[in-house]
């Protein structure tokens, strides 16, 4: 199998694996399936603080020895929790009962191990190309939820076996992507090429400070109210979910998935499942509220739906927003994971531990409706930036033109012929045109107006005599083919 087609194999299980167990995590279903209470407000603490630590080394995790060592350790992490989990489950004597040191390593390690396992695979997209992060998204979505669904459905032993099996593949496949990568110098999606991709890319550094402030901001947002909310609905027991509404999901996963596989393969649109997918969720979700007594009954629920589409989105903007705030590529994808999840473990750890203090008390439905609507927020927020990011921002790329010679040269990236009769301007417009990009993204690239891009492109069509983006490309694709 390629290289290319083995590591999108590999990176979309992966993730697919962690998600799931994160999916767990936020629904409670550890504390169902295993019997021990996962909600311990004390966890949260040392998760953000070991979080906020990791944030303090980030910058020497630059090279494939070190992103190895830590995928080594959290493999390590995770076999340890899996056989504390096993040993607990199973093999415990009956009149046993762990101290609070051992639950607390439970919860704290578990919620360590997924946290970086998610940040180690958000990483690797990170690394894919803008026009690859739609499919590569939907399908460990989609996967994800499948696998989430179907521990819900099955026996307590059964579904501990595969929260086990779950976390034990993705932190295999993760040392496995590493191994692999470090071996495929050549590789389109190494930390060189994408840099190298990244530097020629004409990103105005103008538009780098305020791109961090509002993408970064939006993810620490987005963690506080995901805190607040687990936290505010941990106060009921974990409940679980009927047949009925699974049922609904898996069957609307199956046909979503079908209509984006007949999206994507003939005419590359994969962005289209995105659009047409995140909505699903928010029906489904006050579809499964129907199915319970009461809104508190189904808060977790509504946690992990809220997740979903906020991982959709995501996972979908990673690569662009990488250009767009100018970090390296070694570091963004960590930077931009710890910004979600700092506050949502200080959040969470202060909410759980002052239920009291809030007015958060057991039996009242405040908590249920405060996640109901905090749910709809994050969801909306989500469906509105995936629809803006694919109707603005996303690269359309013509029919083919993947397919042909590259219109790089040398660090222009742009035909010398074509150069010469364009400003320096005109050239960055020129050659993000001919990559296939939209007249709004080649506006926020260069931090200039759309009618700024639009009084660019005329002059070039003009200096050039063509009349369409088709011509243009094959202008830049003809080019660069002489130059050969």
């Amino acid at each position: 199998m390629p290289y290319e087609a083995c590591r999108f194999a590999m990176i979309v299980c992966g993730k697919a694996c962690a998600l799931s167990v994160l999916m767990m995590s936020l629904s409670n279903q550890f504390s169902i399936v295993t019997g021990l209470d996962y909600m311990n407000p004390f966890s949260f603490g040392i998760c953000g603080i070991v979080a906020v630590a990791f944030c303090l080394l980030i910058r020497h995790i630059s090279t494939h020895r070190a992103r190895l060592v830590l995928a080594g350790i959290v493999f390590a992490l995770v076999l340890a929790w899996c056989l504390l989990v096993v040993y607990l489950k199973w093999f415990e004597p009956i009149a046993y009962v762990p101290s609070e040191l051992v639950m607390l390593f439970y919860a704290a390690a578990g919620r360590i191990a997924t946290l970086f396992l998610n940040i180690q695979w958000n990483f690797h997209y990170s690394l894919n190309e803008v026009g690859e992060s739609a499919r590569s998204a939907l399908v460990a979505v989609a996967i994800a939820l499948v696998l989430f669904l179907v521990s819900t459905t099955v026996g307590n032993d059964v579904a501990t076996v595969f929260l086990v099996a779950a976390l034990v593949t993705s932190g295999v496949l993760s040392i496995a992507v590493e191994f692999a990568g470090e071996r495929v110098v050549r590789s389109d999606h190494s930390v060189q090429a994408v840099e190298r991709r990244d530097a020629k890319a004409a990103v105005s550094a103008e538009s780098h400070f305020r791109t961090r402030i509002l993408y970064f901001g939006a993810r620490v947002l987005y963690g506080m109210a995901l805190g607040f909310m687990v936290s505010a609905v941990a106060a009921y027991p974990p409940t679980g979910v009927s047949f009925a509404p699974v049922a609904l999901m898996m069957a609307a996963i199956v046909a979503i998935g079908l209509i984006g596989m007949w999206l994507y393969f003939p005419s590359g649109k994969g962005s289209l499942f995105l659009v047409a997918q995140a909505p699903v969720f928010v029906a489904l979700a006050c579809g499964i509220c129907f199915y319970s007594e009461g809104l508190s009954d189904m808060g977790l629920i509504f946690a992990m739906l809220g997740e979903v589409t906020w991982t959709i989105q995501n996972l979908y903007q990673l690569p662009s927003y990488r250009r767009m705030t100018g970090m390296r590529a070694t570091h963004f994808a960590y930077y931009e994971y710890a910004a979600q999840v700092v506050p949502f473990y200080f959040t969470a750890w202060f909410v759980s531990s002052n239920l009291a203090g809030l007015g958060i008390v057991e039996g009242s439905e405040l908590p249920g409706s405060i996640g109901l609507v905090v749910l709809l927020v994050l969801m909306g927020y989500s469906i509105g930036a995936v629809i803006w990011h694919t109707t603005r921002y996303h690269p359309i790329r013509v029919t083919g033109v993947s397919d042909g010679p590259s219109v790089s040269d040398g660090e222009t990236g742009m035909p010398s012929s074509a150069l010469s009769l364009l400003t320096p301007r005109e050239q960055e417009v020129f050659g993000m045109l001919a990559e296939g990009y939209s007249r709004p993204y080649i506006a926020k690239m260069l931090y200039i107006s759309v009618d700024t891009v639009k009084v660019h492109v005329k002059h070039i069509y003009a200096k050039l005599g063509i009349g369409s983006q088709d011509d243009l490309i094959r202008i830049a694709r003809g080019e660069a083919a002489t130059k050969r």
